[in-house]
């Protein structure tokens, strides 16, 4: 009778350690990361004027990072 309860009680572990390991492997959670960058750079050469040579900047930059859970 003995051995019959642990025979049982070993192999109802199993199952239990099996399917929750199949549980965890099926419902691992995936993301996917992606995005973009953009950006611009503008200059001038302006004529001189009364106070000398100017010379225009502009830097402008735009970016964005998403992730998504499929």
């Amino acid at each position: 009778m003995k051995k019959q309860l642990m025979t049982t009680t070993a192999l109802v572990a199993a199952g239990v350690i099996a399917t929750s390991g199949a549980a965890l492997g099926a419902s691992k959670p995936k993301l996917s990361l992606g995005g973009w960058f953009e950006g611009i750079i503008g200059i001038a050469d302006q004529e001189e004027n009364a106070v000398g040579n100017r010379v225009g900047l502009d830097v402008q930059q735009d970016s964005e990072i998403f992730s998504r859970v499929p």
